[in-house]
Parts: C-alpha cells; structure tokens; sequence
C-alpha cells in the first residue's frame, strides 16, 4: 500500500527504519522500505531483511537518486524520507497511510528541530531550521507550495514522475524547481501537524556554501527559463532594487559587508538575515555577468 522511500548519503538509515518497521508492524499494513545508497565512501549496511538496498554505479544526486527510488517502488503512495531524520510521534506512519485515501496528490507534515542547543559548529543550521523551516500548519497554508521541503512527505508515484521528470539539476537548491513545478502543474497539497525531527545538523561554512550554490541554480534556472524571475524571494529583492537602478549600488555595499556578515554566520549568535544578504549578493553578480 505504501513504498517508503529513503535517500542516504553517509548517514546511517537505522534507527529511523526501526521506527518505521514497528509502527508498520503495528498497523499490520502492506509495505515496504527502500534504501538507496548514493555511493558513500563508506558503503551503509542495513541491519534488517524488509529492507530493499540499491546502489547505484555513481553518485546520483538528491533528484535522480529519488527517482531511481520511485522507480524500483511497488505502491502508488511514495513516503520519501530522507535518512538524518527521526519521526516525531509513535502515529507518524499512520498519518500518512489515512492520507492515501485522499484526493489530495502532495501530503507534508512539516519538520522540527532539536529543542537542545547543538554544537557551536552548527549553529547555523540549527536557527534557519528553526526559524525558516519548522513551522505550523497555518503558517505553511500561507504559502503551501513553497512551504515543503524534501525532507519528508507523501506523493502519488504517478504525480512524482510529472514533478521530478521536468527537472534536469541535481545540485542544491533543485527543491525550488520541484516547487515551482507542483505550482505549475497545479497539484493539490495538503499540509498536516506530523513532522520529522532533523537530527543531520552541518556546518555553518559547509550550510553557507551549499546555500551559495543553490542561488546559482536559482539562476541558470531563471536564465535558461525553467523558473520565473520572482518565483524566490531573492529574485523578488533583486527585482525591487532593479526597479530603482540601484543594484550596482547594493552590490558594492554588501561585498564591503561580506566578510563581516561570513563572521557573524559562523559564530556564536548566526543572523539569518546576513545569510539572506549573502545569498542576494551572490545573486545580484551572477545577475551583472549575464
């Protein structure tokens, strides 16, 4: 009835396939588990038989290793997790399956952090998550397609195909793609109170540089008109500044900031506003080299 579908790169799926093997048994439903292992330097081991483990010849990245998923899925209702999350309460699973006999096609439950505060190396992480990411339903209905992450949710095997097929990028940020074509394509989602605890808490050098990397996929996906030019919030900022000629201007000011702003991000108390100055400067240079 559902194939639960889990993406892992260097991280060990253990502890969250046990959760989802005891709450499955109990629901005595038909499932199943697939792991795919998107070439780890160190190969994962599984420690259960329920559970199909695909390795691929090569890294896939985050979009194609979903859809080697999908592909070797048996049920209609795909569970993507991805493997550094734990599940927030002993229902989780039952959740999802009562979403399965909706018409709704994109099911989120959302997703939490650790209430205790983690290493100071990850910081970082840990603030955007709290404060862009784990939020409530109401605050997700303001903006539903925008409010999912990968992170979790449920999906219509033949819906996943239409979504992921038309997105070519495996790089970070591909997620903003996928949004805008469940926008595009109009599917219903659903937003529900079961989320997953993200326990996979990176660096802040190492955040900050794959949040870099995501504007540039923002903006050869504008460039190359795979994405409008105010569907993110940074290419809204850049439009307002633009509309002023000022963005020559704000670049200047905020490459004076940088080192500053890289500072604070990797210390004690990170702003998330100087994350967001970083990522629209790098937006506003890809921008003047075009």
């Amino acid at each position: 009835m559902i194939s639960i579908c889990i993406p892992a790169y260097q991280t060990d799926p253990n502890e969250l396939i046990k959760q989802l093997v005891t709450q499955a048994n109990e629901l005595s439903v038909s499932y199943e588990i697939l792991v795919l292992d998107d070439c780890s330097p160190q190969p994962i081991t599984i420690d259960t038989q329920e559970v199909q483990l695909i390795r691929p010849d090569n890294n896939l990245g985050s979009i194609e290793a979903r859809k080697q998923l999908a592909t070797h899925a048996t049920y209609n209702h795909l569970l993507f997790l991805d493997a550094d999350v734990a599940l927030s309460n002993d229902g989780f699973l039952k959740q999802y399956l009562d979403h399965c006999h909706t018409d709704y096609e994109i099911c989120y439950g959302g997703i939490t952090y650790q209430k205790n505060t983690p290493e100071p190396q990850e910081l970082l992480r840990w603030h955007y998550g709290k404060e862009r990411e784990a939020k409530s339903v109401k605050d997700r209905m303001n903006d539903p397609v925008q409010n999912i992450t990968s992170a979790g949710f449920l999906i219509q095997r033949e819906v996943f195909f239409k979504i992921y097929n038309a997105v070519a990028t495996s790089g970070y940020g591909g997620d903003v793609l996928l949004s805008y074509q469940i926008n595009k394509q109009g599917f219903n989602i659903t937003h529900i109170n079961n989320p997953v605890i993200h326990l996979g808490l990176e660096s802040a050098s190492s955040f900050i540089t794959k949040s870099l990397n995501a504007i540039k996929t923002t903006y050869l996906a504008e460039k190359e008109g795979l994405l409008p030019k105010n569907f993110r919030p940074v290419q809204r900022a850049y439009l307002k500044l633009d509309r002023f000629y000022i963005t020559g201007i704000a670049r200047v000011l905020l490459n004076v900031f940088k080192n500053r702003c890289i500072k604070n991000l990797n210390g004690l108390n990170p702003k998330i506003l100087f994350l967001d100055l970083l990522k629209l400067k790098e937006y506003i240079s890809l921008k003047a080299k075009k």
